[in-house]
C-alpha cells in the first residue's frame, strides 16, 4: 500500500481501509439471518386451523371449515358407533376440557 492511497485518511482502530469497507448499498451481509426452523407440534397446529372448503349434500353450499373442526366432528361421529373411539374422545375431553359433567 503506498502512501498516495490513503494520504489523507487514517487507518487503524475501527477505521478500516477505504478499498476494504462496504459499498454504498450492499448489505454486509446479504443473505440475512437465517430463518428459525418450524417445530413439528407448530406445523401441525397450522395445518390444523387451515380452512377448507366442504360442500354440504343437502343444499350443495359451499361453507368453510377448519381441518381441526372437522376432525373433531368427524371423531364425535364414530365415538358413537365404535367403543374405541369414544375412548379416545374421552381421553382428549379429559385433557382439554377442565370441568365437564
Amino acid at each position: 500500500m503506498s502512501k498516495d492511497d490513503d494520504s489523507e485518511y487514517e487507518v487503524g482502530y475501527r477505521k478500516p481501509p477505504q478499498k476494504n469497507r462496504f459499498k454504498k448499498g450492499k448489505s454486509g451481509n446479504p443473505k440475512g439471518r437465517p430463518k428459525k426452523k418450524k417445530s413439528l407440534g407448530l406445523t401441525i397446529l397450522e395445518e390444523l386451523n387451515r380452512l377448507i372448503d366442504v360442500q354440504d349434500k343437502k343444499t350443495g353450499r359451499i361453507r368453510k371449515f377448519t381441518r381441526k373442526r372437522l376432525l373433531i366432528s368427524q371423531l364425535m361421529k364414530l365415538a358413537t358407533e365404535d367403543a374405541e373411539y369414544a375412548k379416545i374422545l374421552f381421553k382428549i375431553i379429559d385433557n382439554h376440557i377442565p370441568v365437564w359433567e
